[in-house]
């Protein structure tokens, strides 16, 4: 039988079922693909995330390590302070009346907005073009034109009117303001001189031996001395025994809790929490016992480095630390060092050198023992011995100051403010931001803006209104916040305050400045 010839039909049918059959293998090699390689990203996804939650834990427990790092240098940066103070005080420039001299010289006329004249309208800005083109043969074009341009020529009229009569007002209010400035001026000047004179004669009463010059001089260089810790009380009384020219100061310390309570902060990794490391109780209580004694000392080398005149023979330093007495709840005092020296036995002292306690027991003075628990001494002489306890005053004054208005015991803050040398206004009760009374300093250098806090409490203030005032302080974009109140501030408040461009005045201080400024509500602006 005879083969028949292929027609081809079949190895075409053959080669379509193999070129389907290959495009079929191909999508499956391309899904599956597809499919190892979305395998192969998800498994890189999670690698990359694995190694992102890695280096974000680093991170955190890095952060966590480098606050508790942080906050332990703070911890220990506050008790160097505390062991260097008699050192500090020593390395601080010492007190000459020369300081308390002011510069007859007020801040200059700055009229600020009103300096910038009214700019007047320009001609050129109301021209109109005219027509052009076919435009230009236009009768109705030209009437146009014409019309327009007797508008733009009203416009500027008018314009020039208004500012010729805006830059009159500027000029007349820059005039009045020109004038109320030299008065303001005229009257600074004046208190510049008066404050001047007032110091030379107190200089000149000292040199005859005017005790009450004396007292204020020396209250007033032991007020402004430097090297104290900020955060430190600044309250002092100073009496003056002409008879054996003896200088009695009694001085404000800090409780034994400006000592922390704390030793280091220590992150623990593993279970991602922070710890307290207590600092032991023996060396709390040496620090502070360091601490009474360097500020002893430190009373006596500023009151004796003063004295230019070599008007002390001897000096008296009593330290005390003001607490509320647990039976009746009113402020006490508890003196905690006494000591006294002779100005030639005191000059022979290397104080850089010595150890503080034991220079002070050299000097035959008294340290408490348990300064930690307010065990006190009996102060070789008191300054308050001749004069009415300051404690009663500050306490009879503040409760004066707590039946104020509101109102009224802020005025009187700007008042006290204002007889600083400020310049200050008070705020509206609504609407204020958290700020009571607003200031600016004059001074070229370390002035600017001031922004104060004044509050009547009765309890000891808690840290967070001084947050709030350090908010505001920032927002407002002031140089210092200042917080006055009635009361005092708990050791949380001045902790938080340490290290800021805060100033906390509490209740006593407040008294001692309002005295000592010679405010008093009837003065109140």
């Amino acid at each position: 039988m005879t083969r028949r010839q292929s027609s081809g039909i079949l190895a075409a049918w053959a080669e379509t079922q193999r070129r389907q059959q290959r495009e079929r293998d191909a999508q499956q090699r391309a899904w599956r693909n597809a499919q190892q390689e979305q395998e192969r990203a998800r498994r890189a996804a999670i690698r990359a995330q694995t190694r992102d939650q890695r280096e974000a834990l680093r991170v955190y427990h890095h952060d966590r390590e480098a606050d508790a790092s942080a906050r332990s240098g703070e911890l220990e940066a506050q008790v160097a302070e505390l062991s260097r103070l008699l050192h500090n005080v020593l390395a601080a420039p010492p007190f000459r009346a020369e300081q308390l001299m002011q510069e007859v010289k007020v801040a200059p006329f700055n009229p600020g907005p009103l300096s910038v004249p009214v700019v007047m309208p320009d001609r050129r800005a109301y021209q109109v073009a005219p027509p052009a083109g076919l435009r230009a043969l236009s009768p109705a074009a030209r009437r146009e034109y014409q019309e327009v341009c007797a508008q733009a020529q009203a416009q500027f009229e008018h314009d020039h009117r208004m500012a010729v009569q805006s830059e009159g007002h500027r000029q007349a209010q820059l005039e009045a303001y020109y004038r109320q400035y030299l008065a303001w001026a005229d009257k600074e000047r004046q208190k510049i001189i008066d404050h001047n004179a007032q110091v030379s004669q107190i200089v000149r009463q000292m040199a005859s031996g005017d005790s009450d010059a004396i007292r204020e001089f020396f209250t007033a260089a032991l007020y402004v001395s430097a090297g104290w810790p900020e955060r430190f009380p600044r309250w002092t009384r100073v009496a003056w025994d002409q008879a054996e020219r003896q200088l009695i100061v009694d001085w404000e310390f800090p409780d034994f809790s400006v000592i922390p309570a704390i030793s280091r902060y220590r992150y623990i990794k593993s279970d991602d929490r922070e710890t307290q490391i207590k600092r032991p109780a023996g060396e709390r209580k040496a620090l502070y016992r360091q601490l009474l004694a360097q500020g002893a000392l430190a009373v006596l080398v500023e009151a004796f480095r003063a004295d230019q005149g070599h008007l002390i023979s001897s000096a008296t330093a009593n330290g005390f630390v003001s607490r509320a007495d647990p039976v009746t709840g009113r402020r006490a005092k508890a003196f905690l060092v006494t000591v006294m020296a002779d100005r030639h036995s005191f000059a022979r002292l290397d104080l850089a050198k010595v150890d503080p306690v034991s220079c002070l027991e050299g000097l035959r003075g008294q340290l408490s023992l348990r300064p930690e628990t307010m065990a006190a001494v009996r102060p070789v002489r008191l300054a308050t011995a001749a004069d009415a306890e300051p404690a009663d005053d500050s306490a009879a004054q503040g409760a004066d100051l707590m039946d104020m208005d509101p109102i009224d015991f802020e005025n009187l803050v700007a008042t006290l403010f204002q007889a600083m040398g400020m310049q200050v206004m008070t705020t509206a009760r609504t609407g204020d931001g958290g700020v009571d009374v607003q200031a600016m300093d004059p001074d070229p250098v370390r002035g600017g803006k001031l922004v104060i806090q004044v509050k009547r409490y009765r309890s000891t203030i808690p840290p967070a209104p001084v947050r709030d005032l350090y908010g505001t302080m920032l927002h407002e974009g002031a140089i210092k916040g200042i917080f006055v109140t009635t009361a005092e501030f708990g050791p949380s408040a001045q902790e938080f305050a340490a290290g800021k461009p805060l100033t906390l005045i509490g209740g006593r201080q407040l008294a001692d400045l309002l005295t000592r400024y010679r405010v008093s509500r009837n003065t109140a602006v």
